[in-house]
């Protein structure tokens, strides 16, 4: 199990695996769960909302399963590099901050709410791997 965290600005650090055996990969899978923590996943920023900049947090305590595919050839001996691009954007427009309730000065969207199903989906779609990255 990983933790990853990150912020604007900040690069999370390669995972290496150094055992990987030579061959073609084609398919990345993961799973975002909460392991020890208190959320699967938790992002925060902030939107405008009529004109006036609100945070925002969205949080989620259900597991995320995650699939996309690529394709990259491993000879023997050879080291890769697979970047993995998070692209939130497409999740944040999907959302309709106005309509989340305001939690400690922030707009909150969380597990139970009915913008949840919206925020699956679109962030199991926000990771990739482009070809041009390879």
């Amino acid at each position: 199990m990983l933790d990853l965290l990150w912020a604007t600005g900040e690069v999370p650090p390669d995972l290496e695996f150094p055992d990987a055996p030579t061959g073609l990969y084609a398919r990345m899978s993961l799973e975002l769960d909460r392991g020890t923590g208190t959320y699967a996943y938790e992002l925060t920023g902030s939107a405008d909302i009529r004109g006036v900049i609100e945070p925002f947090t969205v949080r989620d305590r259900d597991q995320l399963a995650v699939s996309f595919e690529y394709e990259i050839a491993l000879p023997p001996g050879a080291a890769a590099r697979i970047p993995v691009r998070i692209e939130l954007d497409s999740v944040v427009r999907a959302l309709d901050f106005e309509a989340a309730p305001v939690v400690g000065g922030r707009r909150v969207i969380e597990t139970g709410d009915a913008q949840m199903p919206v925020v699956r989906t679109e962030l199991a779609k926000a990771f990739g791997v482009h070809n041009n990255d390879l």
